[in-house]
């Protein structure tokens, strides 16, 4: 046990020990060199200056973004495989930025009024006008301007770091890291509409940690104000599919004194493939008509939001010639000859099997008709078209869904699946209603769904995996015996409803009756010493799950929704109640259980996900409703489970959980020589759990409950722990971690260490 602390101990050192403090070269406090105290009087005066400091201020802003593709290079544009693209050689057109030759196939425009608070930190944004022109038929294109625009639209430099790429950067004006982050230097002065301005430039000491390489325009009038800054991306920096990114922002002065934003250009340039072919995104930003005085009617929540006006897409074109910038109205005649494009696009013969493979890997569902708008029904899921288990075999599953294109409200799931081992049939139907129209799938936010379903299926106690379907092939590799199972018949029903609040609630009732499978025996000791196999037992539980976010983003794809960053707390309540003698259920028991997640962030020291959940069984119960640890016996990492345990290990009807995942996003490789052009970032992570068994739901001393299987255990005074050190961005998608086991190393047929792996798409 003392062991195991230490080395606890030695990662927190690891993590936060004095040698960590900051990055490169720490500067001391009272360094004289001119550029440095330039910047700590302009951080001094920020609160004086900016208006973000204000506890409350609102402004009208018009956006308008695009999507474009840049030229191939020059070299490959010849080669033989670019025969059937040539046409693509055609489209281009000279973009002002860099001089580079784009094709824009997408843009939007969208006029709104962004009011904003200060403590607590939400901004409510009031969209009165948005159009898209765009070529994409399919509509992909909105969803990759989402995508995109999400990534880079939070910019603050006033904040000591910036939202960028769903990290974190250090802000050249943070008060807390500037000086020990930056190198800054003093690049004369410069002349702009009669005032002088200082050139201040600014770079990393390590240019591949999270920050900028640029320049800003200070005020020489002694209030020390930005009137300009640029921010660019370093190109040695730790980050994926990005090749260039450049944020230019303007700032003047309110009459009352207040500087503030009042244009923002930016830039990003990702590359997907090692032939020179970005995807461009643009965005220009108009912010007028500064006010700090609060609407008395207006109401913030929890969380930041948009909300739609109910005429936005159904504006006039007056409305958008008092907004828009002279220098964008004269691209709008360009703009209107490029549908062509996509059109010659799609008469590819290769273009709908790349979108339909696309699909697949992102969806997992491949479409049934020729056109994908089009596709009345999905088959899927593709990656458990065939598995493994040690009950069932080779396991050969065909299943799929039906979308919006056959009904708007109406979604119909299903699938059959056949076992080469146990020669049974499994199978499952699931009908949903959603009160609201859907354009694609039924879980479109906000989800508002009254389902049904029956499922017969075999099941793993102690086994849940939250984003994978457990017959999927890629789990199908298990160390250890894994034949601890059961054959299910379930019959649910239940209603969900989620809010723009970040407010979630599910309630159901299921009723239920498990066999046991494989290996695994539902055994009764009686007092005279018989052993009884009772086979199965039946169960009908009602249950409700409440659930509140704060600031989750995430992207809404064609057939599924994506979590972007979720740096806000998620509170999440379950209660579930098992009713006896009701359709012949045998237990009556209250289960409640609480969890919260929250993402901290270190600077450019990366983050830290930590979740802790804690629940109680009250009742008495038999150990497949009793509370089982999540265990993983894959060679795979899943979320919130411990890779080192068994299933059915553990069994309690108390427990209290932690678990860590810190990111170091490179902040140790990106400082050695050899490993640094690789780009490699760090994780370390601790699981650990304590749990408690009642002598109630224990069968030692409760005769009338199931006897706990072979190699199962209740919990001592110590808990279970496993420590990982692991390696992220291999190849760009592929992590790697070492985990170790620290505790209950005595039980029986365990693994102390082992390798998982898993697949990460990422900036």
């Amino acid at each position: 046990m003392k062991k195991n602390v230490l080395l606890i101990i030695w990662i927190a050192l690891f993590a936060y020990g004095p040698w960590s403090i900051v990055s490169g070269q720490a500067i001391p406090e009272d360094a004289s060199a001119p550029a440095d105290s330039l910047i700590r009087k302009i951080i001094a005066r920020m609160p004086l200056n900016q208006i973000e400091y204000q506890p409350y201020f609102q402004f009208d802003q018009y956006e308008r973004s695009s999507l474009s593709i840049t030229e191939l290079n020059p070299d490959q544009q010849n080669k033989k495989i670019f025969d059937a693209i040539q046409f693509l050689f055609h489209y281009v057109d000279t973009s002002d930025v860099a001089g580079g030759r784009i094709k824009t196939f997408s843009v939007r425009e969208a006029l709104s009024t962004v009011y904003q608070r200060k403590k607590p930190s939400t901004r409510k944004s009031i969209v009165t006008a948005i159009r898209y022109k765009s070529a994409d038929k399919k509509n992909e294109s909105k969803r990759l301007d989402a995508l995109f625009t999400e990534a880079i639209q939070q910019v603050d430099v006033t904040d000591d770091r910036v939202d960028l790429f769903f990290k974190r950067f250090v802000s050249p004006v943070s008060s807390e890291h500037a000086l020990s982050f930056y190198r800054y230097s003093i690049a004369g002065t410069l002349e702009h509409e009669g005032q002088t301005y200082v050139n201040l430039v600014f770079e990393p000491y390590n240019k591949q940690d999270p920050g900028f390489v640029g320049n800003m325009w200070i005020t020489t009038d002694g209030s020390y104000a930005i009137r300009k800054i640029v921010l660019n991306t370093p190109p040695e920096i730790n980050l994926n599919f990005v090749t260039k990114t450049t944020i230019v922002q303007e700032f003047e002065p309110l009459p009352e004194g207040h500087w503030v934003k009042t244009r923002e250009s930016s830039l990003a340039a990702f590359s997907f493939l090692k032939i020179r072919y970005n995807l461009l995104v643009q965005s220009e930003k108009i912010l007028k008509n500064y006010t700090v005085t609060q609407d008395p009617l207006l109401h913030f929540g929890f969380n930041d939001e948009v909300v739609m006006g109910e005429k936005a897409e159904n504006q006039p074109d007056s409305v958008w010639q008092g907004y828009r910038p002279v220098f964008l109205n004269k691209k709008e005649s360009k703009e209107e000859k490029e549908s062509a494009f996509i059109l010659d696009l799609e008469k590819l013969p290769f273009y709908d099997a790349l979108v339909e493979c696309t699909q697949i890997l992102l969806t997992n569902y491949a479409h049934t008709s020729k056109r994908l708008e089009d596709s009345k029904f999905d088959l899927g899921p593709i990656w458990s078209t065939i598995s493994r288990n040690d009950v069932e075999g080779y396991r050969f599953r065909l299943g799929g869904r039906t979308t919006a294109h056959f009904s708007k409200h109406f979604f119909l799931k299903g699938y059959g699946a056949y076992g080469t081992l146990d020669k049974k049939w499994m199978y499952s139907g699931e009908a949903i209603y959603s009160f609201d129209s859907r354009a694609y799938f039924e879980d479109e936010y906000r989800k508002n769904n009254l389902g049904l379903v029956y499922q017969n299926d075999i099941h793993t106690p102690g086994q849940e995996y939250l984003y994978a379907s457990p017959d999927n092939i890629f789990l199908s590799f298990k160390r250890g015996k894994a034949d601890k199972m059961t054959y299910i018949r379930k019959t649910e029903i239940w209603y969900e409803r989620e809010f723009g609040s970040g407010f979630y609630w599910k309630f159901w009732g299921k009723s239920w009756d498990e066999t046991a499978a494989g290996s695994l025996q539902f055994l009764r000791k009686y007092p005279d010493g018989r052993t009884v196999d009772i086979g199965s037992y039946n169960e009908v539980e009602l249950g409700l799950m409440l659930r509140l976010t704060f600031n989750e983003k995430f992207y809404e794809g064609r057939d599924s929704r994506m979590v972007l960053h979720r740096d806000g707390p998620v509170f999440t309540l379950s209660q579930n109640v098992g009713l006896k003698g009701v359709f012949g259920s045998n237990y009556n028991y209250y289960f409640a259980d609480f969890s919260v997640q929250k993402r901290f962030w270190f600077s450019d020291r990366g983050h830290l996900n930590g979740i802790v959940k804690a629940g109680k069984l009250w009742g008495q119960a038999p150990f497949p409703l009793l509370i089982l640890p999540n265990a993983n016996q894959t060679y795979t990492i899943q979320p919130e489970s411990y890779s080192m345990m068994n299933t059915l290990e553990f069994i309690n009807d108390k427990y209290v959980s932690l678990d860590l995942a810190y990111h170091l996003d490179g902040w140790l490789f990106n400082r050695i020589g050899f490993l640094r052009k690789l780009k490699l970032r760090e994780v370390l992570s601790f699981k650990g759990l304590m749990g408690n068994l009642s002598p109630g739901n224990n069968p030692d001393y409760n005769r009338t409950l199931f006897l706990f299987p072979e190699n199962s255990y209740t919990m001592g005074n110590d808990p279970y722990m496993e420590v990982g050190v692991g390696i992220e961005n291999i190849f760009k998608v592929l992590r790697v971690d070492y985990v170790r086991r620290l505790t209950y190393l005595s039980n029986a047929d365990i693994d102390k260490n082992g390798l998982r792996v898993t697949i990460v798409l990422s900036f």
